[in-house]
């Protein structure tokens, strides 16, 4: 999922062994992609399989990812 402004994109992937799912985040700069990173516990709850992310255009937090 692209947010809203393109400058960011947001995916599950599953660990090798398939017994873990996250959620990671990469930034768009100078049209090129930055290499993806895991968000931290307050998106991927720990013991959770955290997928399908999106973003809530009515309730965009004051602080960005």
């Amino acid at each position: 999922m692209v947010s809203f402004g393109k400058e960011s994109i947001f995916f599950t992937r599953w660990s090798e062994d398939g017994k873990e799912c996250a959620i990671y985040m990469s930034k768009n700069v100078n049209d090129g992609w930055l290499a993806p990173k895991r968000l931290d516990a307050n998106v991927n709850l720990p013991g959770c399989r955290n997928m399908m992310p999106f973003l809530d255009p009515v309730n965009i937090p004051a602080q960005t990812v």
